[in-house]
């Protein structure tokens, strides 16, 4: 049916009709303000929760970084309030040639290409860890399907991904805290940074990412340990094997 669907339907026709039934989701998990919007406003507060990651240099990370830049400018304007949802694509809007997006990697139905936008996925990744860690609850992710990476080159955990591909696979959260939190970056150089702005203190969480070898996949299980210490195991990804153990 999905082939059918995929033959006969144009594709623009499957994304605006995807893009509408996302429009009304927030109600779905019960968010009284909707989505976060892009306010402009900043809050002068510090940084509790911070993440640093590696970018890795190849022939488009130059164009990585411009992406990820384009975005930030978005998602740095976003307040998010007490029991309000966030919408990763909601924010930063569709990667287009035409909006300045260039050209990056991207790897789509587990094949590494090229397409507009590349790269936003280590920024995707790099708020859900983060997110993670500070308690937030996470309404919507999806892990990569397949492990590009050998150890040695790997810059943030396996299971720590999120990937993200406009109209059909978004970054969803929500701000179960009584106070309003933002989104902070810092890009430099071969490295990006994601913080978490409060004026209350945030909840200091453990997450360990659990790997089981199942031969040809990993298994990744996600597990949060709070301040006393219990743990609540939150998401089990699956990926495929690019490079042997």
């Amino acid at each position: 049916m999905r082939k059918l669907i995929r033959k006969w339907i144009p594709a623009e026709y499957r994304l605006r009709t995807k893009l509408i039934l996302n429009k009304w989701q927030a109600r779905k998990y019960r968010s009284p303000l909707g989505w976060a919007q892009t306010s402009g406003i900043r809050l002068d507060i510090p940084a509790q929760i911070k993440i640093c990651q590696h970018i890795k240099t190849t022939e488009r990370s130059e164009n990585k970084i411009h992406n990820m830049k384009l975005a930030i400018e978005r998602l740095e304007q976003v307040t998010l309030f007490p029991n309000q949802a966030f919408s990763f694509w909601h924010c930063v809007g569709r990667p287009l040639a035409s909006r300045g997006y260039q050209s990056g990697r991207n790897l789509i139905n587990g094949v590494l290409t090229e397409d507009i936008g590349g790269g936003l996925c280590q920024l995707a990744g790099i708020i859900y860890h983060t997110a993670l860690l500070s308690g937030l609850d996470v309404l919507e992710r999806h892990s990569h399907s397949v492990d590009i990476y050998r150890e040695d080159d790997r810059y943030t955990p396996l299971g720590a991904d999120a990937t993200v591909v406009y109209g059909y696979k978004d970054l969803k959260l929500i701000n179960p805290h009584s106070f309003t939190i933002q989104l902070s970056f810092k890009l430099e150089p071969g490295q990006l940074c994601c913080s978490i702005l409060s004026e209350s203190g945030l909840p200091t969480n453990q997450i360990e990412f659990n790997r089981k070898d199942l031969g040809d996949k990993w298994e990744v299980n996600t597990v949060r340990i709070d301040t006393n210490g219990n743990k609540q195991a939150l998401y089990i990804s699956t990926y495929n094997k690019m490079h042997k153990a």
